[in-house]
């Protein structure tokens, strides 16, 4: 229509009524029809796969909106980092001086499941905490234990808690031996780049660059971007300033 209007316009005199677009996709046909009419009759030898894709079709704008919402599920599902903090603060009611002393994640889990109900513990249970965190640390929890100022816990809280406990404790376990295994294969694989940068660095770059001797070839700026693609393109296509680094 608009090439039409271009090529054959109205006799002098005649009223011109003109046409509202109302809707967004009307002015992105609108669009998209005039400037395939003038790339048609200015370069009809190149192919037109190049000026289809400027326009996003209905099943990539769904594809863009899935995925969306499927970032925004994995983000609101259980971690272990969340049940940690659940951990803390639901035993936290019960013995609140413990997150202070035992900072660390796996400790806590160990100690709430000796611990348990910190009014009945035993000897057993003072000897399992020594052999778990240290002597130091389990006699300063038990002499915590006996002046604390937590209320008390239910049947049902307490069992909740010691599954959760439980969970993190697992979660810790199997990380621990997914980095032995791989600082064994990095150390196999390539034991001078682990030991420059970590097995968990080298083998995001093998992974990212897609083997061990394509990272080989690459030439150091290369390397240095890898992981920042995005941002390296987004920064070109913006004329800012690059990113200096990516993975490392």
């Amino acid at each position: 229509r608009a090439l039409h209007g271009a090529l054959h316009p109205p006799p002098e005199g005649a009223p011109q009524i003109p046409r509202p677009i109302r809707h967004a996709t009307q002015v992105r046909t609108f669009s998209f029809s005039f400037l395939f009419c003038s790339y048609s009759l200015v370069a009809p030898h190149l192919p037109v796969q190049c000026l289809i894709r400027c326009v996003p079709t209905q099943q990539q704008q769904h594809q863009r909106r899935r995925r969306g919402q499927q970032q925004q599920q994995q983000q609101q599902q259980p971690t272990p980092t969340n049940n940690n903090n659940k951990k803390r603060e639901w035993y936290g009611w019960h013995f609140p001086e413990l997150p202070k002393v035992l900072p660390d994640a796996a400790l806590f889990a160990a100690a709430v499941r000796i611990v348990r109900n910190r009014e009945e513990m035993g000897a057993e249970a003072e000897e399992e905490l020594t052999a778990a965190v240290g002597s130091d640390k389990a006699h300063e929890v038990v002499a915590l234990a006996r002046s604390s100022m937590g209320c008390s816990l239910a049947t049902e809280d307490m069992e909740q808690v010691l599954k959760l406990a439980h969970r993190v404790e697992t979660t810790v376990a199997d990380i621990a031996d997914a980095e032995k295994a791989l600082q064994t294969s990095a150390d196999a694989a390539c034991p001078t780049l682990s030991a420059v940068v970590g097995p968990e660095v080298a083998g995001l770059l093998v992974s990212r660059q897609g083997g061990l001797r394509n990272l080989a070839a690459a030439p150091a700026s290369t390397i240095q971007i890898l992981g920042a693609e995005k941002a390296l393109f987004r920064a070109l296509k913006q004329r800012k300033c690059t990113p200096k680094y990516g993975l490392i």
